[in-house]
């Protein structure tokens, strides 16, 4: 009888070990399940997201094709009358094609940035490289916005050294990024300030292009996403301004594009520097200067930012 009771007690214990294995398998079965559950729906749901992004970009790609072709006749109808190609007009009549002209211009100008975009998201986008002389190049884009910024009443100088190594780019990306930051730096700097075009050496070689202003700033929360497609931050002024807010989201991708990066620091109401830096194996010694040379792009003694992070 005692053998019995023995043998009975190592059977329940045996049966309880065996209840609460097979507890635990099914745990972990449930738990595999629940997962894998899981795991298709994140990649469904990641695929979607995909789908959606490639309709976008196609989209915008299609639209902007399609887009350009109507502006470019808007505008060259509008030039010729601005000119009275086709006969005398009035004054006002003039007045209004030159409107006319302007905006068509602005408009084809972000069809294009779309478009460009469009390429990059798609892998579509293809630099197209050659030897670029960096101070002739930063010459002719600080020209280009002159007008701009003194009509808006801007101090715009730029510090452009003579000797300064030629850079192997895309050429017309190069001027887009500079031209990009600068157009921006013009937007958002009200009458009386100052914007800087400043090119340096690192230490390590490196090309930097700092473009400096005294604008509204950005608030810290909106850095993080202000190099988004399509973002636009800030406050009144900032929605005031045309655009799409494709300007820093194509320089910053145009530069990472080349290696490089796009550095924005800024605090409200004090200014923003942005900084376009480019790797130096795409660097060439100019003629008799080391790399590294000090002194190259130190911001002026009338104006030196003083924002919280590393200049």
């Amino acid at each position: 009888m005692i053998q019995t009771f023995a043998l009975d007690l190592r059977k329940g214990s045996l049966l309880a070990r065996y209840t609460q294995r097979l507890g635990t398998l099914v745990d972990r079965r449930l738990s595999q399940i629940a997962l894998d559950g899981a795991r298709r729906e994140a990649e469904g749901a990641a695929r979607n997201a995909l789908d959606a992004s490639r309709a976008k970009t196609e989209f915008l790609a299609n639209m902007s094709h399609e887009l350009h072709t109507p502006l470019s006749s808007i505008i060259g109808f509008a030039e010729m009358m601005e000119r009275e190609v086709l006969g005398p007009m009035p004054v006002s009549y003039r007045e209004y094609a030159k409107n006319i002209v302007e905006s068509g211009r602005q408009l084809l100008g972000v069809v294009g940035d779309v478009l460009d975009m469009s390429h990059i998201e798609s892998g579509k986008y293809r630099l197209d490289e050659s030897e670029i002389d960096v101070g002739e190049a930063l010459t002719g884009i600080f020209r280009l916005v002159q007008g701009r910024a003194a009509q808006a009443g801007l101090y715009l100088q730029a510090r452009v050294a003579k000797d300064l190594p030629r850079l192997r780019a895309d050429p017309k990306a190069f001027k887009q990024i500079v031209l990009n930051l600068l157009s921006n730096a013009i937007k958002f700097t009200k009458a009386g300030g100052h914007i800087y075009v400043l090119p340096a050496l690192a230490p390590e070689g490196d090309l930097s292009i700092r473009v400096v202003d005294t604008g509204v700033g950005i608030e810290d929360t909106d850095l993080a996403r202000i190099t988004l497609p399509f973002e636009r931050v800030g406050g009144a002024m900032t929605h005031r301004q045309p655009g799409a807010g494709l300007g820093l989201s194509l320089a910053n991708a145009l530069a990472v594009l080349h290696g490089g990066t796009l550095r924005l620091q800024s605090k409200v109401g004090v200014g923003t520097v942005a900084t376009v830096t480019l790797p130096h194996w795409r660097l060439m010694k100019a003629p008799g200067t080391a790399l590294g040379e000090a002194g190259l792009g130190a911001t002026p003694a009338r104006f030196r930012p003083t924002l919280d992070a590393e200049d």
